[in-house]
């Protein structure tokens, strides 16, 4: 958001390097040089106050939380963290003794002129250290502002889960890893790696396609073995737990109902404006689906749309809670007769039960 590192070439503060697809510059203090390795960045250097320095704009009378995880390559040093304004006034400091891991600076600033330069420095020896992950957040917005993603381990399968040969990968620092297809759990132990996945109902064998033990509820599935994976349909279904197969991602709808919230809360911090339900909802079901079908629309226009859209089926608002969790995209929908303004939601996978005033009224998915 505020702040990014990513070095690509050893430099050191005679020969500053322009970053890749960004228009930050970093640069050295203190004779120091440093790298980027892929993973983290590293500061060494011969004399005190070694460090890394970066230029950007912050906003007046704002507070901002600064971290980044702090690591050394032999005795730990005191860190300290300095905000300068363009005519080099300091409008903030702070320390970290011998801070290993993750540290964390509050930083209320009050009236200053931009740019400002932010120093991570070495201030009481030149001992190497080791900066990853640096994040600088405005209070109340959310956002990070760089992070260097680590790739713990990747797959690609079959249809049904099985691993294609040579198309793994597994970092031996995260060997604890222990979750792929589906979101299941690795079980190597038993028939060997890739070749059985356990859940909180029943063991999977990907090569079969099938599950090592009956369906908790196959008495709803009469047409099928209470052996058969995802409907034998893995394109489309999942079932993570093992108890039924699911057309959706209840995590997915999760992450986009906070999404939209948060796009909302963004551009009415205050919460002056009216209720935006329709374009929360809309937004939501964009992101999950890809469709604009609802976009533009007011509630009351929302909810006629979806009593005539083929793309939905009405249900008992009594299940639409087990829908959500289901995997199902359940939006509730309610027309105001005078004419006003209706109100839409999306009904969010979780253990709580429509009730209020939504009971009793019908729900799209």
């Amino acid at each position: 958001m505020l702040l990014q590192y990513k070095i690509n070439e050893y430099f050191n503060n005679q020969n500053p390097k322009k970053q890749k697809d960004t228009d930050l510059y970093v640069n050295c203090l203190g004779g120091g040089v440093f790298m980027y390795d892929g993973d983290k960045l590293t500061i060494s250097g011969t004399n005190p106050g070694i460090g890394a320095v970066t230029s950007l704009s912050l906003k007046e009378n704002t507070n901002y939380t600064l971290n980044f995880e702090l690591a050394y390559s032999s005795s730990p040093s005191d860190i300290m963290v300095t905000l300068k304004d363009q005519n080099q006034a300091t409008i903030y400091t702070g320390n970290s003794t011998n801070g290993a891991g993750v540290n964390t600076f509050a930083m209320s600033l009050g009236t200053f002129t931009n740019p400002i330069t932010l120093e991570i420095t070495n201030s009481s020896n030149n001992q190497t250290f080791e900066i990853d992950n640096i994040t600088l957040t405005q209070d109340g917005i959310e956002g990070v502002s760089y992070y260097t993603a680590q790739l713990v381990s990747a797959q690609d399968y079959y249809p049904f889960g099985t691993t294609l040969p040579g198309r793994t990968f597994q970092d031996d620092r995260f060997s604890g890893y222990r979750f792929s297809f589906n979101g299941m759990e690795n079980d190597n132990e038993v028939i060997g790696s890739g070749n059985s996945y356990t859940t909180e109902f029943r063991q999977y064998d990907p090569r079969l396609g099938r599950w090592l033990s009956i369906d908790p509820q196959f008495r709803n599935y009469p047409w099928q073995s209470p052996y058969a994976a995802f409907d034998n349909n893995p394109i489309v279904k999942t079932d993570p737990r093992g108890d039924a197969p699911r057309d959706g991602d209840p995590e997915k709808t999760k992450e986009a109902a906070g999404n939209s919230v948060s796009n909302i809360k963004a551009t009415d911090p205050k919460g002056a404006q009216p209720a935006r339900c329709n374009q929360g909802v809309a937004g939501a079901f964009q992101e999950i689906t890809g469709s604009t079908e609802l976009n533009g629309m007011k509630a009351n226009q929302m909810k006629t749309q979806m009593a005539n859209s083929p793309n939905f089926t009405p249900i008992p608002m009594s299940e639409a809670q087990d829908a959500a969790n289901n995997g199902d995209v359940v939006i509730a929908a309610w027309a105001n007769p005078t004419g006003a303004s209706g109100h839409v939601a999306m009904v969010v996978p979780g253990e709580a039960s429509a009730q209020g005033t939504w009971e009793g009224q019908p729900a799209a998915t």
